[in-house]
């Protein structure tokens, strides 16, 4: 397995990641999220060995790669890395691009692998055509051929899927996903989109200014956040005011009386409550009215963002056989498993007063 123990790391005096801890287990994928200049490549490129730690410790399966002793250079630590820019070499085909890493192995040996590398990406019919010769996922598809082909221990993407368009996205993330499976191939993806953390790790971690916030399954990321950042980063929501009853352990809101989801107990009288899209359902029969604001057609699905009666707005996903105007008022009700709840960003002159 990968794991790292109070790895810290520094450009200069810039300190540009502190005591990052994770494990990730051998042969399980993870997407490192966060905004730009949160750490994410710059973590990529410890692992890979291009960048040295300022302390820490980074280990596979047992063995130092990093431990403030003794560096392992990148060409010892048998990981493989798939830039953004991909990195491919425009006068050579797609067969001697993917065979271009394997220079240690005999050269009928060599361009077998290199073979049946681009043939498990679908590339069996393109050997010989030129990186200008092949479309974008194509392309993406040489460069994911020439990193298994070398069959690394750990895998390495920098946004390898960050130039195509959405639909070629998702289907070569999916591929990869499916392959790295098959091989038993540990990898780590760094990304700025949550929804692409989601679906391609099974273990996420969300960055920001150099501390790792939250190493967590997909799920709890988005469903049990562990800071505010991360609720705020990670998918849409909102943050609804409430008081927290010490006495009777529930958090008052304007949509009804919540219990805190166990662990998520607020330290002061005044808390903000997360609410998520899908968790604020539509309901005829409810006593709780909200007026549409704004609407975004998502086809099988509205999401409305909607007003409460004190002026707060929430957002609402709704089967989009549910069309409401602008400015109708709809019945709403919550339906959370999770109540995730933080103490109160900037508490009211109010609630001040009642804590």
């Amino acid at each position: 397995m990968l794991e790292i123990r109070d790895l810290s790391a520094a450009y200069g005096d810039n300190r540009v990641l502190s005591g990052i801890d994770l494990v990730l287990p051998r042969g399980e994928t993870a997407a490192l999220l966060g905004p730009s200049g949160s750490g994410k490549t710059t973590l990529l490129r410890l692992l890979a060995g291009f960048e040295t730690p300022l302390a820490g410790r980074l280990s596979f399966d047992g063995e130092p790669l990093s431990d403030g002793a003794r560096v392992v250079p990148p060409e010892q630590r048998g990981f493989a890395m798939v830039f953004q820019d991909l990195a491919l070499l425009p006068h050579l085909s797609a067969l001697d691009n993917v065979r271009f890493g394997l220079h240690r192995l005999p050269r009928a040996q060599a361009r077998d692998r290199a073979r049946e590398a681009l043939s498990m990406v679908g590339l069996a019919g393109l050997h010989h055509r030129r990186p200008h010769e092949l479309s974008g996922g194509q392309l993406q598809r040489v460069a994911v051929a020439r990193a298994i082909a070398a069959r690394p221990r750990l895998l390495l993407l920098d946004e390898p899927f960050s130039s195509l368009d959405e639909e070629l996205r998702l289907q070569l993330r999916e591929e990869l996903r499916s392959l790295l499976s098959q091989l038993g191939i540990t990898a780590m993806l760094v990304t700025h989109s949550h929804l692409e953390a989601f679906a391609f790790g099974q273990w996420v971690g969300v960055l920001h200014d150099g501390h790792l916030h939250q190493w967590d399954t997909p799920y709890n990321v988005y469903h049990r956040p562990a800071s505010r950042f991360v609720a705020d980063f990670v998918g849409e929501g909102v943050f609804i005011r409430g008081t927290f009853d010490t006495d009777a352990g529930t958090v008052n809101t304007e949509l009804g009386r919540l219990p805190p989801s166990p662990g998520q107990l607020p330290g002061s009288t005044a808390v903000d409550v997360l609410l998520r899209p899908d968790d604020v359902l539509h309901d005829d029969d409810s006593p709780w009215q909200a007026r549409v604001v704004r609407k975004s057609f998502r086809g099988a699905a509205f999401l409305y963002e909607v007003e409460l009666a004190s002026g707060t707005r929430v957002l609402s996903l709704v089967p989009s056989h549910h069309n409401h105007r602008i400015g109708e008022a709809i019945g709403i009700r919550l339906n959370l498993e999770h109540v995730i709840c933080f103490d109160a960003a900037h508490p009211r002159t109010e609630d001040r007063r009642n804590s």
